[in-house]
């Protein structure tokens, strides 16, 4: 058994962690043997302790092996996190983000460390997470639609009208806007407890139908959305890698879709994307009548599949959806900033950070 417990407090300026030259001598001493018997293999987690708020601090790390370098002087760890289970294991190994000084950095650090060895065995069958939570659009799958165009509300007008609806474009843009805003209203009496609420768009297509004087079956309603859908949507495609991402972590644990999205819409573009089937469950928000990044979703997903949120991370696109309310439901957070990400202009407070879109780093920081 393996009881590793490194605790690090620090103060630091920009985007340059470090140890001072003695402790960090002190440090290779004691990570020597570690790095030898586990070399590529070591298994650890880490847990950061700020002394001041550090809003620059990178806090994701390079999914490397454990290194020691020198430059300049000054001995500086690179590494990765991992978590060894069954174990109070806590380590912090930080990332030098930009050149070193001659004179080295100006910080504050102590570090205190006890390893002991005992039985040391390795398992292929240890990975940091036993469930993986994903956001879909802007995360797994790019995607552009256009609600606003003309042609849309031309051509939904006229389906609605070869279906004895008689609908102009005008009108029925009209009426769909007033419609959506009543099930909202409607939907967030029905759940005061929901401080973000989600409707479900197949009510608002079948009043569509009603006020007309048709009473539309639910092929006809499904059948709507489908068309209406298909007009706004300019074009949809998975990201580079996520076919292959998708696949291998279902192989070292559970891969769970969380989306704020309309089942009318998004069940058929799984199937286009042709992920689907991959996922252990599937939680939209339509169906719930909440979105994230309401605790009350996240928490339909954790009671229904009895999630434990320390072994869970959630992956998106969004530092508010996201981010923050993976953070409230105790979860890890992997945030990606891709093309149809929201702007930011700091740190997200995520757990792993992808700063340029790049979707393929995801399967070597998640596995």
């Amino acid at each position: 058994m393996l009881q590793l417990k490194v605790r690090l407090d620090f103060a630091v300026d920009g985007l340059v962690v470090g140890f001072p030259r003695r402790e960090l001598y002190n440090a290779l001493n004691a990570f020597q043997p570690f790095v030898e018997k586990f070399g590529k293999k070591c298994v650890v987690a880490f847990e950061v302790y700020p002394l001041i708020s550090c809003d620059n601090l990178p806090n994701f790390l390079l999914r490397t092996p454990l290194v020691v370098t020198v430059r300049k002087s000054i001995m500086l760890f690179f590494g990765m996190m991992y978590r060894f289970p069954n174990c109070n294991t806590s380590i912090v190994i930080l990332q030098c983000q930009r050149a070193l000084p001659a004179d080295g950095i100006d910080l504050t650090a102590h570090l205190y460390y006890n390893i002991t060895w005992k039985n040391i065995k390795y398992s292929r069958g240890i990975f940091m997470y036993k469930n993986y939570v994903f956001d879909l659009y802007g995360t797994l799958a790019d995607i552009h639609t256009d609600e606003w165009k003309p042609s849309l509300w031309e051509n939904t007008a006229r389906f609605y009208s070869e279906h004895g609806a008689p609908y102009n474009s005008e009108e029925l843009h009209r009426e769909y806007g007033q419609f959506v805003d009543e099930e909202t209203a409607a939907t967030k009496k029905r759940h005061p407890e929901y401080e973000y609420v989600d409707i479900q768009i197949d009510k608002v297509f079948r009043k569509l139908y009603a006020i007309k004087g048709i009473n539309a079956d639910d092929k006809l309603v499904e059948e709507t959305a489908r068309a209406f859908r298909t007009d706004s949507r300019e074009y949809i495609k998975l990201y580079e890698g996520i076919y292959d991402l998708l696949c291998e972590l279902k192989k070292h644990g559970k891969v769970y879709l969380l989306t704020n999205a309309q089942r009318a819409f998004t069940w058929d573009e799984l199937g286009i994307l042709g992920i689907r089937d991959i996922f252990d469950a599937i939680v939209i928000s339509s169906d719930e009548e909440c979105c994230k990044p309401d605790i009350h979703f996240y928490n339909t997903l954790i009671e229904r599949y009895d999630l434990d949120p320390a072994g869970t991370i959630m992956i998106g696109n969004d530092p508010v959806t996201d981010v923050r309310g993976g953070m409230s439901a105790g979860f890890d957070t992997l945030y990606i900033h891709t093309n149809i990400s929201p702007a930011i202009d700091r740190s997200t407070g995520c757990t792993i950070f992808i700063p340029d879109g790049n979707t393929t780093k995801m399967k070597g920081l998640l596995i």
